[in-house]
């Protein structure tokens, strides 16, 4: 299920508006982070 449709048919009628907006916002920057841990990853793994 798509994670807009997910929001409109699941999270907001059970979890309610607020906690479905909060989730929503939080879940935002998390992409860029994790591709921000991905970047260091090797260098965690194999020092050099």
């Amino acid at each position: 299920m798509n994670g807009f449709s997910r929001i409109l048919v699941w999270e907001i009628p059970v979890l309610g508006p607020e906690f479905a907006a909060l989730r929503f916002l939080a879940s935002l920057p998390l992409p860029v982070l994790a591709g921000l841990a991905a970047r260091r990853l090797p260098g965690w793994v194999a020092p050099r």
